[in-house]
């Protein structure tokens, strides 16, 4: 018994956590929530007065029903067709049941059409939620996060969120309905009403307990399916080139098969449970009517007019009453399968464990100085290693500063910092004297522009890709970037020109036409620091060549950061600040660099031969 009480409070406790977070949302919309409750009323009402139709006809078959009349509510058109002839009655029953049907059929829709907006706005609402927070929080959260998982909370949660959200606001019309009609038992005999709504009970207590948990349980492994099921198709599109080269081909097939085979099959396990809930709730409703019906034989007058009438009417609302009955029973039955989505949906958006970037409020506009970092250490996680250590020097107004060093050094760390994608642990990133934390976020990096090795091409025009970096853009300055980056050439023998769709992620286009579009969409931005992570790398000779021509052109009386690991690339640069696991250990001149046979000189000695004709002039 111990045990029992708090297992009953627990799911209590779920319970109510589940309706409060489900109202928490409706409440969100409450003109809208308010106008479906409203309509649903009146709906719920125009149904139950259908019933009262059936009092003028019984008066006609039997005198001993007249007294039927005199039932409150119920008796109004008895009332008003009292004295008239069983035609009239008739005629009287068939035009009011247009009316009220009609007005039936207008609220009914009002209410569907206000439940369809409810499902719209919360599910644009949590979608945009998502999208901020995944659009805010800081990379290192996204970088350890299931990118499949991400997306199906994006996609597949929040639309289901609107399901439910749709289904329980569908629900009003059926609990007012259910509402009414349990007056209108009232009404005919409290006794047999006060018993119906025990059996009722009784009915639902059994299907919940031997449904209820399955369904919830059916509808957790939907949601882990679906996010299986993304992320395989996501991996699989995103590798599509790698899967060709290997002839990965079947075997991709077959893992999306398996995937979609276990997704179809939790679908079709939480399908089944849902749908029983229906017809078994209408049969042992039936049950429940038919021992109600006997009982009336027990509890209601048996003088025969008053006696058939009332168990007429009482059958009558007790079949009424089986549908948005079974409605809310299948209501209960959805929330249970949909709720685990929504859980997640929701526990996104409330993580403690999402970090922000929080902006600063001073405007940034022109470099006047220089970024200075001072003692900066960085690790991407608790306990894990500085991929930074106490790192300092500076990058002076109008100079061009190569970092260099080998791979896993930190240097494409220090971009994200200095992008200010992440913040450091320790030390400062000092921009004319100012903390990078105390700048306005937006103002800072819109006056960068940052060129790496993996650029990205939208799926788009070459003038929409090159006017990520400044919407409003004339063509003039399109192609006046272009051809410092030594693309307006290439942009214009393609066959629409800047018009010309380059496909998802530049298909069209070879590495080094990306990266020109790359560097022409920096020169777009104008920018007062301008960084180069191994912006030539992996490309070929001419290719690099042509590119470090546009380099040179776009560095020119600009502030420039190049990170660099073919060393050919930064022979000019006005310093050279070697990295070596996480710590600056050299920084100097090309030549000055060369002199001391440090690191610098034994990097520079292990590139190719072509790579040290390079450097070495």
């Amino acid at each position: 018994m111990s045990t029992v009480i708090p297992s009953l409070k627990a799911r209590w406790r779920t319970r109510l956590t589940v309706y409060r977070q489900v109202f928490g949302l409706l409440l969100q919309y409450p003109a809208v929530s308010l106008s479906l409750i409203a309509v649903s009323i009146v709906a719920a009402l125009a149904s139950v007065l259908q019933i009262g139709l059936v009092i003028p006809i019984l008066q006609s078959a039997q005198s001993g029903a007249s007294s039927l009349s005199h039932l409150p509510l119920l008796g109004y058109f008895g009332q008003l067709a009292a004295h008239m002839d069983a035609v009239g009655k008739i005629r009287f029953v068939a035009v009011a049941l247009i009316i009220i049907t009609l007005i039936q059929g207008v609220f009914t829709y009002a209410s569907q059409l206000l439940s369809m907006l409810l499902q719209i706005r919360v599910d644009r609402s949590l979608r945009s939620q998502v999208f901020r927070q995944l659009l805010d929080v800081e990379l290192r959260f996204i970088h350890r996060e299931q990118i499949g998982n991400l997306f199906t909370i994006l996609n597949s949660y929040t639309s289901t969120t609107g399901t439910l959200i749709a289904t329980v606001a569908g629900a009003f019309l059926s609990l007012f309905t259910v509402l009414m009609y349990a007056a209108a038992l009232l009404i005919v005999s409290w006794q047999l009403t006060l018993l119906a709504l025990a059996l009722l009970f009784l009915v639902f207590m059994v299907i919940r307990k031997r449904f209820s948990a399955q369904i919830s349980q059916a509808g957790s492994e939907v949601n882990q399916a679906v996010v299986r099921l993304n992320s395989i198709g996501m991996e699989s599109l995103s590798a599509i080139k790698l899967i060709h080269l290997f002839a990965r081909e079947r075997r991709s097939q077959e893992q999306f098969e398996q995937a979609l085979r276990h997704y179809q099959d939790q679908m079709y396990r939480r399908g089944k449970l849902v749908s029983l809930m229906s017809p078994l709730f209408t049969t042992l409703v039936a049950v429940v009517l038919s021992l109600l019906l006997i009982a009336s034989t027990l509890v209601l007058p048996q003088q025969v007019g008053d006696w058939m009438g009332l168990m007429l009417l009482l059958l009558i609302i007790m079949y009424r009453l089986m549908s948005p009955a079974a409605a809310l029973n299948n209501v209960r039955a959805q929330v249970a399968s949909l709720y685990p989505a929504m859980r997640s949906m929701l526990y996104f958006l409330q993580r403690q464990d999402k970090t922000y970037l929080q902006s600063g409020s001073i405007n940034f506009s022109d470099l006047n100085e220089g970024v200075a970092l001072e003692n900066v250490t960085f690790r991407y996680g608790a306990g894990e290693a500085s991929v930074l250590q106490a790192v300092s020097f500076d990058i002076p107004k109008g100079w061009m500063t190569a970092v260099v060093g080998p791979s896993g050094a930190g240097k494409t760390t220090l971009v994200d910092l200095l992008a200010r994608l992440y913040d450091p642990q320790e030390g400062q990133i000092r921009v004319d004297g100012v903390d990078l934390r105390e700048l306005e976020l937006d103002s800072w990096r819109s006056r960068i522009a940052v060129v790496s090795q993996e650029t990205f091409i939208f799926n788009d025009t070459v003038a929409t890709n090159l006017r990520f970096a400044k919407e409003e853009a004339t063509e003039e300055e399109l192609q006046r970037a272009a051809r410092l980056a030594n693309a307006h050439e290439f942009i214009m023998e393609l066959p629409q020109g800047y018009d010309t769709l380059l496909g998802d992620r530049g298909v069209r286009l070879s590495g080094g036409e990306q990266q020109r579009i790359a560097i022409a969409r920096a020169i777009l931005a104008d920018p007062q620091l301008l960084i180069l992570d191994e912006a030539t790398s992996n490309l070929d000779s001419e290719t690099e060549r042509d590119i470090q021509e546009a380099i040179e052109r776009v560095s020119r009386e600009r502030t420039v950061l190049a990170i660099a690991h073919r060393l050919s690339t930064i022979r000019r640069a006005d310093k050279i600040v070697v990295l070596y696991a996480g710590q600056v250990v050299e920084q100097g001149t090309h030549e000055a660099l060369m002199r001391q046979r440090g690191r610098y000189w034994r990097l520079v000695q292990m590139q190719s031969l072509e790579g040290v004709r390079a450097v070495e002039g």
